[in-house]
């Protein structure tokens, strides 16, 4: 991240770093009967309660096996070492947030 320091005031520009590149979306599956699902949290208060109530739904509806992950810093993209685990493990993840 590149900053400026002008009289003592120091300015951040988030906008230098990682390219950002377009992605497709992965094509969607016909059913959840018996697959994988990964539950990623963002590490905030309730994050992970609202998950696990939606694995169990998810276990009791289509007999998936789900796991939970939490990425640990809420303010910062999950890790690619986190990202490729996750998509390597499951047929699908999904991400939420709490507060």
């Amino acid at each position: 991240m590149a900053s400026t320091k002008t009289l003592g005031l120091v300015v951040l520009d988030p906008s230098v770093g990682e390219e950002v590149r377009a992605k497709t979306r992965a094509p969607r599956l016909a059913s959840l009967e018996g697959k994988k699902v990964g539950l990623m949290t963002n590490h905030k208060p309730m994050a992970d309660v609202l998950l696990t109530f939606i694995g169990e739904l998810l276990q009791k509806r289509y007999g998936v096996e789900w796991e939970l992950i939490d990425k640990l810093d809420p303010s910062r993209i999950a890790s690619r070492e986190i990202l490729d685990s996750m998509s390597a493990k499951n047929h699908a993840i999904i991400t939420g947030v709490g507060d």
